[in-house]
């Protein structure tokens, strides 16, 4: 305690202060108490406390090690699980790909039976010599194109693809109750691609065929005439169809 005792004016107020709380000081008198507790007493409550205070940390981190030992078993058995269904989803897709081999080459044949129709419909429409005598015959072949567009339209192999892709990915969501994950997106893309696959090669063979040239789809009539003492064959006048080969 800091006090200001000077015969100064300037320092009366603190001297003033000083003085009367002295004279209080004098009258308190200290009252002895004996101490009623054994010290050792002190020491043992104080022992339990920390040994009380020991266990409940020792139990909150035993508490916090289950916790994330459950959290992590849940999150392995989660993976694991999603990993399953992933698996069983690729074989799905896969086996629905397998499965639709039929169908894919059913499509493909009736692709390549439109692609020769059309390449017919075109050769003949750019005859204007043929114009008459080509126009029941392209009658006949846009029936023909009408019908294999219908079949194509009815021919659906990739339902299958897709109803296994959902099926997996609403198992996925199940799980965890998310719909983004690496597993969704790895089937989208399997399924995707098996698809694209059986598209390309499709159109790969449609494109050979193509490129095989006109002779298996249309024939021409080359008639010959005499020159120079033999026959030569003449440019082809005008292409017949197979069935009027036949005939």
């Amino acid at each position: 305690m800091i006090v200001c005792v000077s015969p100064s004016s300037a320092h009366f107020d603190e001297t003033q202060n000083t003085l009367r709380y002295a004279n209080r000081a004098k009258n308190i008198q200290t009252k002895v108490t004996r101490n009623v507790y054994n010290v050792n007493r002190h020491v043992k409550d104080f022992l339990v406390k920390i040994d009380e205070q020991r266990a409940l940390i020792n139990e909150l981190q035993a508490q916090q090690k289950d916790g994330e030992a459950a959290a992590f078993a849940k999150f392995k058995k989660h993976s694991e699980k999603r990993d399953v269904i992933a698996r069983d989803g690729v074989i799905r897709i896969r086996a629905a790909y397998e499965n639709s081999t039929q169908e894919r080459q059913e499509k493909l044949t009736n692709m390549k039976k439109l692609r020769q129709i059309e390449r017919r419909i075109s050769v003949l429409s750019s005859l204007s010599a043929m114009r008459k005598t080509a126009q029941g015959i392209i009658f006949e072949l846009e029936n023909s194109r009408q019908h294999y567009h219908q079949r194509l339209d009815k021919i659906n192999w990739e339902r299958a693809i897709d109803s296994a892709l959902q099926n997996s990915v609403r198992q996925l969501t199940e799980v965890d109750g998310s719909i983004d994950g690496v597993e969704a997106a790895s089937l989208t893309r399997e399924a995707e691609l098996l698809k694209a696959n059986a598209g390309r090669d499709a159109l790969r063979e449609v494109m050979d065929q193509d490129k095989a040239g006109d002779a298996s789809i249309m024939q021409f009539n080359t008639p010959k005439v005499y020159s120079g003492g033999c026959y030569k064959l003449a440019r082809p006048l005008y292409p017949i169809s197979s069935n009027q080969m036949d005939h």
